[in-house]
């Protein structure tokens, strides 16, 4: 047993140890503190969807470009995505199909989706947009810069064409009054000089007329080679006519698909 000598030098001791253990439960606070403060403010700056934000799900085609509101979402299938609420316009694309648009109200509800059924491009339609506007057929096609190549060259021609219409009335104006003042003409010498100018007259309203018809021909010509452009040299003969559609994640309120597949078909 200790001795009433040993009490009073032990006091310290103990009064030590009780310092030091406070000292750690101070230091373990304020590390919990810290720790807390610090969670707090990353959870408080992280960009995570709220409960009430809307999302949405789109299915297309697989490899469809996805766009919302003009910006690239990425390529399907992608994962929901998070809207601010309002109107926004969705539109889905893929070489060789007919892109889609379609306008979406999003509202702070989850699980809502559209679905985008993408129609193929056919050589029919290539075949009808060339002959009401040279070109067309070739940039429906995705080659567009043949398209351009054919309506610049036609209406270049056609242009000219309407020019040397306007230059042959000009022309034949002229031609008339030639006629005129040679049938008044009454001496030898006015004869002979209205004559010629008669007969420069008649040349240069030929020379127009052949002009305007060869560059009306040509045009003819130009919208017939665009058409069969855009029919023999279409390059999306061999793609499927309904492409399989790509899914991420759930696919949203049944109801909500129906309506818009046949919305989209």
């Amino acid at each position: 047993m200790n001795s009433a000598y040993d009490q009073p030098r032990n006091r310290p001791s103990r009064a030590r140890n009780r310092q030091e253990a406070t000292s750690r439960r101070r230091a373990c606070g304020i590390v919990c503190a810290f720790l807390i403060a610090t969670v707090a403010t990353v959870a408080a700056l992280a960009p995570a969807a709220r409960a009430d934000e809307p999302r949405l799900t789109v299915r297309a085609p697989l490899g469809a470009e996805i766009l919302v509101d003009g910006n690239l979402i990425g390529r399907a299938p992608i994962p929901p995505i998070t809207l601010v609420e309002g109107k926004h316009e969705v539109e889905a694309r893929l070489r060789g199909y007919m892109s889609r648009t379609a306008g979406y109200y999003a509202r702070p509800i989850r699980g809502e989706s559209l679905i985008f059924y993408l129609h193929r491009k056919t050589k029919r339609g290539a075949l009808m947009r060339s002959a009401l506007i040279p070109g067309w057929g070739s940039h429906y096609g995705d080659r567009t810069r043949t398209g351009i190549a054919w309506f610049v060259a036609e209406a270049s021609l056609v242009a000219y064409a309407f020019s040397q219409d306007s230059q042959f009335g000009d022309d034949l104006i002229a031609y008339e009054a030639a006629v005129e003042t040679y049938e008044a003409a009454v001496t030898d010498e006015e004869i002979a000089a209205t004559r010629r100018d008669r007969d420069a007259a008649y040349d240069d309203l030929t020379s127009t007329e052949n002009r305007r018809d060869r560059a009306i021909w040509a045009a003819v010509s130009v919208h017939v080679l665009s058409m069969a452009d855009a029919w023999f040299r279409f390059p999306f003969g061999d793609l499927p006519a309904r492409p399989t559609l790509a899914s991420h994640g759930a696919n949203g309120e049944f109801a909500t698909e129906i309506a818009l597949r046949w919305e989209f078909r």
